[in-house]
């Protein structure tokens, strides 16, 4: 069964994965080699476990997570982090568009507060066009 990647995927963290099960693997543990056989198939685990390389691991902690290859992955997360929108980063360095969205969208930190997003609207009406996001919470269809 294929694994989720973590809700932020980092390359770093993926990368030390990688690391500690070959370090797990080298070190003979059971759980690291039942990892590495499981995903590393059809290619064969090395005769010696201290043979498997770090490419080898990477390939596992790749395959673990639904790619065929380390660089699948690398330009998954490269995409991804390129793409992503994060619009609950606030404070000095938040944009008004960002904290537009923070305060007219419902979010897990809390309801919105549509008062203070009109305010901020009004104080800043290009936000209206600043990014797919803000047209649908000003509910512009056409844009």
């Amino acid at each position: 069964m294929v694994n989720r990647l973590p809700e932020n995927p980092s390359l770093d963290h993926l990368k030390n994965e990688a690391k500690q099960l070959l370090r797990g693997v080298r070190a003979g543990e059971a759980r690291a080699l039942a990892t590495a056989g499981g995903w590393l198939r059809p290619v064969p685990l090395p005769e010696s476990p201290s043979d498997l390389r770090l490419a080898d691991a990477q390939l596992i902690v790749a395959r673990k997570y639904g790619f065929t290859s380390w660089s699948q992955l690398r330009a998954h997360l490269k995409m991804v982090g390129t793409f992503a929108r994060r619009p609950l980063t606030v404070g000095p360095s938040a944009d008004p568009a960002t904290e537009f969205l923070r305060l007219a969208c419902l979010t897990y930190e809390g309801p919105p507060s549509a008062e203070a997003a009109v305010r901020l609207l009004a104080a800043h009406p290009e936000i209206a066009d600043a990014s797919v996001c803000t047209m649908a919470a000003v509910g512009d269809a056409a844009g």
